[in-house]
C-alpha cells in the first residue's frame, strides 16, 4: 500500500510541476496582452480579447479545480470585461455591419454566464454541476474565439487595423 500512496504523491508533485510551469508561462503572456492592449485599433483588440478569453477560461477552470479561489460576483460580465466594453462600444459601422460580429454577443455572453455558473456550483460543492456548467464554458469559449479569429480575418481583409 505505501508504494501506491507513494505513486500518488509523485504524480501530484508532477502535475504540481505542470501548473507551475503554466502559471509562469501565463504570466509572460499577460504581460504581452497588456502591451497589445495599449495599441488603440479595433482589431488589436480583438486580437487581444482572445487572450483574455483564454485567461478566463482558465481561472474558472482553475478555481474549479480548487487551485484558485474566486467568488461568482468577482467574474467580469460580458458588458464589462475588455471585449464588452469594446463591443457595446464600437463606433465602426462597417464592424457593426459584419455578420459575424453580431453573431458573437450570444456565445460571449455565455461564457461568462457559464462561468458564473461553474463557481457558484463550485460554491455550492456540487462538483458534476460545476464540471457539466464547465463543459457548456469550453464549447461557447471555442465559439468565441473562432468568432473572434473570424472577425479579425474579416477586418484584415476590410482594411481596418
Amino acid at each position: 500500500m505505501s508504494q501506491v500512496a507513494e505513486m500518488s504523491s509523485r504524480n501530484k508533485d508532477k502535475v504540481d510541476e505542470v501548473f507551475s510551469a503554466v502559471d509562469k508561462s501565463n504570466t509572460l503572456i499577460n504581460n504581452r496582452v497588456e502591451d497589445w492592449a495599449k495599441v488603440e485599433s479595433d482589431r488589436a483588440l480583438v486580437e487581444v480579447a482572445r487572450l483574455d478569453h483564454i485567461k478566463f477560461r482558465k481561472h474558472v477552470t482553475d478555481a474549479a479545480l480548487g487551485r484558485v479561489s474566486v467568488k461568482p460576483e468577482e467574474l467580469s460580465t460580458h458588458t464589462n470585461c475588455r471585449l464588452g466594453k469594446w463591443y457595446y462600444s464600437i463606433q465602426s459601422e462597417v464592424v457593426k455591419n459584419m455578420k459575424v460580429y453580431r453573431d458573437l454577443e450570444a456565445p460571449h455572453a455565455r461564457v461568462h454566464d457559464h462561468g458564473k455558473a461553474v463557481l457558484q456550483a463550485v460554491a455550492n460543492h456540487d462538483h458534476d454541476q460545476a464540471m457539466r456548467e464547465l463543459d457548456i464554458l469550453n464549447h461557447a469559449a471555442h465559439d468565441v474565439l473562432d468568432l473572434l479569429e473570424e472577425l479579425s480575418d474579416e477586418m484584415l481583409a476590410q482594411g481596418i487595423v
